[in-house]
């Protein structure tokens, strides 16, 4: 009844919001259970190891299994040490515990995939509207509260319709994963890149001290279409046009800072 009960608990955790760090560490405290409480560990694809590892001496008697995913991949190895003697029990332990671990991580992944899909746009990577307004509202929020400055930065590209005529929609679309990847190696860490439209991009620049300072970041935006861009064969040139909107100057509000920033574009 007890092991019941805990492999429940596990199998609750799997399905929760819990770390997944702690999730594999109750699957291992189950499989410890089981086995008189013999050293367990876990050992991820990525070199990351969860649980207390033996000293290297007391590996020789370990016994090992795979973890796998649905779909095969490998995502690790579940160890006992010290079990030498006791292989069958400490493989039925072993494969009931890398079922429940890969449940666990594929779980999480599917549940980050998600989150990242509806955060992120499918095509540049950089981040949707839904993300944008986000932290759009938080850095507004920061800048009422410390009276200090943030700023939007519109773009959109120049004559990109002729683009997808000339070259075909395949082109077109490689040239705005391009160009949002350029874009991004100009942009600091902090500053959040959002694909808003068809050719169009929003900067959020949260934090920023003057005008001249989100100028420079404009100008260093534009640069990113110094090189041609050579996809399929094909030397594109292109260009955007660029406006910029500064809090609290421009606008206290995200619709008064977007129509600046917009105007401002053309």
């Amino acid at each position: 009844m007890l092991f019941r009960s805990e492999r429940g608990r596990v199998l609750e955790s799997i399905n929760s919001m819990l770390n997944l760090d702690e999730v594999l560490r109750m699957i291992l405290q189950l499989i410890s259970t089981q086995l008189e409480d013999r050293s367990c560990w876990c050992e991820l694809a990525n070199g990351t190891v969860i649980g207390e590892a033996s000293s290297a001496e007391d590996t020789e008697g370990v016994v090992r299994r795979g973890i796998y995913s649905g779909a095969g991949e490998r995502l690790g190895s579940l160890v006992v040490s010290g079990a030498e003697a006791w292989q069958e029990q400490a493989g039925e332990a072993l494969e009931m515990g890398a079922s429940l671990a890969a449940l666990a991580i594929d779980n999480r992944r599917l549940y980050e995939t998600l989150i990242h899909r509806s955060q992120y746009d499918h095509l540049t990577n950089a981040a949707n509207r839904f993300l944008l307004e986000s932290r759009l509202d938080e850095a507004l929020a920061h800048a009422r509260r410390s009276q200090t400055h943030f700023a939007l930065v519109y773009i959109d590209l120049d004559q990109f319709k002729q683009v997808n005529d000339l070259y075909g929609h395949r082109v077109g679309d490689t040239l705005l994963q391009q160009v949002a990847e350029r874009f991004s190696e100009k942009l600091r860490g902090m500053d959040t890149l959002a694909r808003i439209g068809g050719d169009e991009f929003i900067a959020l620049i949260p934090v920023v001290r003057s005008r001249a300072e989100v100028e420079e970041i404009g100008e260093r935006l534009e640069h990113a279409f110094d090189t041609p861009f050579l996809i399929d064969g094909f030397t594109i040139h292109s260009a955007a046009s660029i406006g910029i909107a500064l809090y609290p100057e421009d606008g206290l509000t995200k619709e008064e800072l977007k129509r600046i920033a917009d105007a401002a574009m053309y």
